[in-house]
């Protein structure tokens, strides 16, 4: 009996191993079944996904180029704003120019205010030496009217001292 049992015993565990293999083969081949249908379903996003990335291509072209015309807008931009700092340096020179220019001219004014006042001033020298001067003319003339008197007097007693010559020339004669 005993070794029924263990006939028993081993058939039981054969269809025990023969049951585990069965379930572990069933289980085997319901994960492949499922990795099958994830492999399927990964195979069809991957086609899509081929089919979405060159949509997504041809939708984007004409964003390439609005990048590239962008793109060159800042070149240009950079270009302009070089431009525009030698632009600002070269007018800061100019107002340092222009500074210096008005300080000079600042300093002209001044002479020409200092040079003007002196012409004041010699304004009224002028008309004291006018006004001096006037009074010489006025004495003068007069002067000269006396001299002239002086001269018609002298003429008249050179012309009598002729005259009374002329009459005395006949005592030359006598001894």
């Amino acid at each position: 009996m005993a070794k029924v049992w263990m006939t028993s015993g081993l058939m039981l565990a054969g269809l025990l191993g023969l049951g585990t293999f069965g379930y572990s083969l069933t289980q085997q081949t319901a994960i492949q079944s499922q990795m099958n249908q994830t492999m399927n379903q990964i195979d069809v996003s991957i086609a899509t996904t081929g089919g979405l990335v060159a949509q997504t291509v041809t939708a984007l072209k004409p964003l390439y180029s609005t990048t590239s015309a962008l793109a060159n807008i800042e070149i240009q931009q950079q270009s302009t704003i070089s431009y525009l700092k030698q632009m600002n340096q070269h007018l800061q020179n100019l107002a340092t120019l222009e500074s210096s220019i008005v300080t000079g001219l600042d300093n002209l004014n001044q002479a020409t205010q200092n040079v003007s006042t002196d012409l004041t001033g010699m304004a009224g020298l002028n008309n004291q030496l006018l006004n001096a001067n006037g009074s010489s003319v006025i004495q003068a003339n007069s002067e000269a009217a006396k001299v002239g008197q002086l001269s018609q007097m002298t003429n008249t007693s050179i012309s009598q001292l002729h005259q009374l010559n002329g009459k005395l020339s006949g005592l030359k004669a006598l001894p």
